[in-house]
């Protein structure tokens, strides 16, 4: 049996883990996907690579700030000399940057990929495609995980859940008091969708690397030229996500590519040798962006060896929003399961 499973492997949750292997603990990660990262999410299309979580890598956070550094150094990260734009009644007007901006050539994935790169024992550590499905508390925590295989028990003396705060709700329904899961529904995101698009044809804006805000006005929240990320020979792609209320039309419809031609006309009035790509994908992002968090950097239940964490959770003293969020969360999860360990019969 292993000392922690953490259901989840996003920003949170492995940094979650990574701190408790420091101090000495045997962690496990179970992740629904058959990758790792969560929001930092990079799909292959079309010969080329499509960040279509996360739109770059900008952290505050004093120690996501050395790993930036430490990213750099290896290869992984590299300085995105991106020009940002707004939309200003029919014009682009560029703005400056609030702080550095970073890319991955490989995608964003690559920062959770070399995140696991730390994680002891590699092989074994990452149980990928297991879905937890229910959870339940006896001498230990016995987590049932649906896998393409079938069906698959685990154990764990304490459970950290890395998850979106919803995806939590069903696992914990007839586990924790109901003042605990108010607060877990009370926790609010704002959705999106993710279009990826591919062009025959560059798309500059007088500047090899650039990201739009368009007009309040638009469908479209963010536009960038994802292949600036790539390389100079990279085939021209944008991702254009879209705004919650433009989302939230079409997030539970049956056929999600109703919602690809008004995005598509909406780019139109932005750029103006916006044509047809040449292909494209639509991605729903449900729990894209936090709107109201629970008040304190993890969830925790008392004395019981049971931890949740994420961007969803912001103590009200905090300036950590999204990746930063997901980092503090990670690091308070691994000291409150610490201590909880350390008090347990």
């Amino acid at each position: 049996m292993d000392d922690v499973a953490i259901i989840g492997a996003g920003l949170a949750g492995l940094t979650c883990g990574l701190a408790l292997q420091r101090a000495g603990y045997a962690v496990i990660w179970l992740d629904k996907s058959r990758g790792l990262g969560g929001r930092l999410a990079t799909r292959r299309l079309h010969n080329t690579r499509v960040d279509h979580g996360v739109r770059y890598w900008a952290p505050s956070h004093p120690k996501l700030r050395s790993l930036s550094q430490q990213l750099v150094e290896q290869g992984v990260l590299q300085p995105w000399p991106v020009q940002r734009y707004q939309q200003q009644q029919g014009r682009l007007v560029p703005q400056p940057l609030a702080q550095p901006v970073y890319s991955a050539e490989l995608g964003l994935n690559a920062i959770a990929k070399a995140l696991a790169a730390q994680a002891e024992p590699q092989a074994d550590g990452f149980y990928r495609q297991h879905r937890a499905i229910a959870l339940q508390q006896t001498d230990a925590w016995q987590i049932t995980c649906e896998t393409p295989e079938g069906s698959r028990q685990l154990s764990a003396r304490a459970v950290v859940m890395a998850l979106p705060a919803p995806q939590i709700l069903p696992l914990l329904a007839d586990q924790v008091a109901q003042p605990q899961l108010a607060a877990l529904r009370a926790v609010d995101y704002a959705p999106s969708l993710s279009l990826m698009a591919g062009f025959s044809h560059r798309l500059d804006l007088n500047a090899e690397a650039w990201m739009i805000e368009p007009a309040r006005s638009s469908p479209i929240d963010w536009i960038g030229l994802d292949s600036s990320k790539r390389g100079a020979d990279a085939p021209p792609a944008l991702v254009l996500q879209s705004r919650a209320d433009f989302a939230a039309l079409y997030l539970d419809a049956p056929d999600l590519q109703t919602a690809v031609p008004p995005l598509l006309q909406a780019a139109q009035q932005v750029l103006s040798d916006f044509s047809i790509p040449t292909w494209w994908q639509i991605h729903r992002w449900r729990y894209a962006f936090v709107q109201r968090a629970y008040p304190a950097a993890a969830m925790t239940f008392d004395d019981r060896p049971l931890v949740c964490c994420g961007d969803w959770c912001q103590a009200p003293d905090s300036a950590w929003r999204n990746l930063d969020a997901a980092y503090a969360s990670g690091i308070a999860a691994a000291e409150a399961v610490c201590h909880l360990i350390s008090v347990a019969p």
